[in-house]
């Protein structure tokens, strides 16, 4: 008995394998590129060829409907006279399915109707939708342009408003007589609708301050953006964890569109811990408080404490949102302590001020008044100095991404100064430029940065130790420590300069999404007026990407310096 089940297995076996064993071959000649891939997409024998039920009937019955499928296949690139020769055999156990394609004459368009109806007829959008339309009078018609063209403009109108919208007439009207087509699109648009009341669930944040985030007013047109864009505002005030915008056309009273904003607010107060590695500082410790929400009105409180093998210092900050965009618009109270233990300087410097932060166009420019009171020793001068420092910054970032540019560049400039007559121990005129350029080269990126700075003072030994320009270092020229170029005394210790010009290119190159390796060079100096000593640096590097930006670990040594001691400079962060 169990032979015979076993025999009938085998018998039932043998037509599947026979089924299995059939080769297949399929050639379409005469078109190539999207053609070519539409056909053999639509072409079911080229699907099915290595089907292991498939058999010779079925393989006669799926080439019949071949040349019908590849003539359905070329009509929406606007060929409808396409003739096609087709073939099949078998030879040596392999069955060959050959179609020979003629696409004959492309259809082109002949005319154009773009009708826009209601009040979309003026609306610059949808002027500019016409424009751009991708098919012209006497380009080859392209089903899927249309139907892509005809999808923008449907979302266009529910996008900017016009939620009663729809398509009086959509035709592709093609005459084989002459190939020719007539293109027509006739949009009824109907009204737009406008925004309507805007209310916030209730969060233990005052209203007021919840509108000034609003990116539009009740009564201004609709615009879908405008609702994006209020997200991204309260996601970008990390005030939130949750965050909805609703605003439907079923809601709408007399042709406006209310809006509810859920909202839930993240815990008060966050503390973050950090460990970290420079060869700057060396090793780092970090402790951080940040309270998100102060009171009702959104103030906020920063404080945080580090440690490292040079540096020390804690800093305490006071935020207050402004009216206008309380993202970006903020008054500022500040207060800290920092010390600096190197080699030829030792510094401890206590300070205190306020800031006004806005943002200008696309930059973001800060006016702010510091006093500071610094006791130092650089080489063989001790001193200690008060200072009242009025300084505006500006600061402008473009760039595809800030962690990780493939193209960018960042422009920060300071000019801050001194003066005795309003209670300072020392005039001072500061000036600095720092800027860095992110480029597309080769497969990889041209990174380049320059730091230049300019000091006016009648008495630079009363200038403190932190005010003073220095040079070498992982962000500045590679090769040499932390801090140690610049001027120096009768007995060779660096003093630090009146001015600072640092240049650097720098090449890298990724072999995949997360390893990299580069090379650089750097050169500049910390200097006084016509004493500038070209101090350069260069060497290789290898990247590692990270969430947060990247991990550089670079060797570099001096170049022409009469030295060839290799330094290792590791820092982590992003490039912008």
């Amino acid at each position: 008995m169990a032979r015979l089940r076993v025999l009938f297995s085998l018998l039932l076996f043998l037509p599947v394998a026979a089924w299995a064993a059939l080769t297949v071959e399929v050639r379409v000649e005469g078109i190539d590129g999207a053609l070519y891939d539409n056909v053999m997409q639509h072409l079911t024998l080229a699907a099915e060829r290595e089907h292991p039920l498939l058999e010779p009937h079925r393989l006669q019955r799926l080439h019949q409907r071949a040349a019908e499928e590849i003539r359905r296949a070329l009509r929406p690139f606007g060929y409808y006279r396409t003739e096609v020769t087709a073939e099949l055999g078998e030879r040596n156990g392999v069955w060959l399915a050959r179609y020979r394609v003629a696409p004959g004459p492309p259809v082109r368009v002949r005319e154009l109707v773009l009708e826009l109806e209601g009040a979309a007829a003026s609306d610059p959008a949808f002027l500019t939708w016409r424009e751009s339309f991708p098919l012209r009078e006497g380009d080859v018609l392209q089903h899927a342009q249309y139907e892509r063209a005809k999808r923008d403009l449907l979302q266009l109108a529910r996008d900017r408003g016009y939620f009663e919208a729809r398509l009086v007439q959509q035709a592709l009207e093609v005459r084989l007589a002459d190939d020719s087509a007539r293109v027509v699109l006739h949009l009824a648009s109907g009204p737009r609708y406008d925004f309507g009341p805007v209310s916030f669930e209730a969060v233990a944040l005052n209203e007021e301050l919840l509108r000034r985030y609003l990116t539009f007013r009740p009564g201004q047109p609709f615009e879908a953006e405008r609702l994006f864009e209020l997200q991204r505002a309260l996601s970008d005030s990390d005030y939130f964890e949750f965050i909805e915008v609703r605003a439907g056309p079923e809601t709408a009273v007399a042709g406006r569109v209310p809006v509810e904003v859920r909202l839930r607010l993240k815990p008060p107060t966050r503390y973050t811990f950090g460990l970290g590695y420079g060869t700057d500082t060396g090793p780092r410790l970090s402790l951080g408080l940040e309270r998100r929400r102060v009171n009702s009105a959104g103030h906020r409180f920063t404080a945080e404490a580090t440690v490292s093998q040079i540096q020390t210092g804690v800093r305490g900050v006071y935020r207050i949102p402004l009216q206008r965009n309380p993202n970006t618009d903020f008054l500022s109270f500040s207060g800290g302590w920092e010390e600096e233990v190197l080699d030829t300087s030792h510094r401890e410097t206590l300070t205190v001020g306020t800031g006004l932060t806005m943002q200008l166009g696309r930059w973001q420019r800060t006016y702010a008044l510091t006093m500071q009171k610094e006791r130092y020793s650089v080489a063989d001068q001790q001193d200690t100095t008060t200072l009242v420092l009025p300084s505006l910054n500006l600061l402008r970032v473009e760039a595809d991404d800030r962690l990780f540019p493939r193209e960018g560049w960042r422009l920060g400039a300071e000019l801050r100064g001194a003066s005795e007559t309003l209670g300072s121990d020392a005039s001072l005129l500061q000036g600095i430029l720092r800027a860095k350029a992110v480029l597309p080269l080769a497969g990889g990126r041209f990174i380049t940065r320059a730091d230049l700075g300019a000091s006016q003072t009648p008495d630079f030994e009363r200038i403190p130790a932190s005010l003073r320009f220095f040079a070498g270092g992982d962000n500045s020229i590679r090769g040499y420590a932390y801090k140690s170029l610049g001027p120096v005394n009768a007995d060779g210790e660096v003093v630090g300069g009146r001015h600072l010009l640092v240049l650097s290119g720098e090449y890298e190159y990724y072999f995949g999404p997360i390893f990299g390796a580069a090379l650089f060079y750097d050169a500049g100096n910390a200097f006084d007026d016509g004493d500038y000593d070209l101090k350069r640096g260069a060497g290789a590097g290898l990247r590692w990407r990270l969430p947060f930006g990247a991990l550089r670990l670079d060797v570099a040594t001096p170049v022409g310096g009469g030295t060839t001691d290799w330094r290792l400079h590791l820092t982590v962060g992003p490039d912008l």
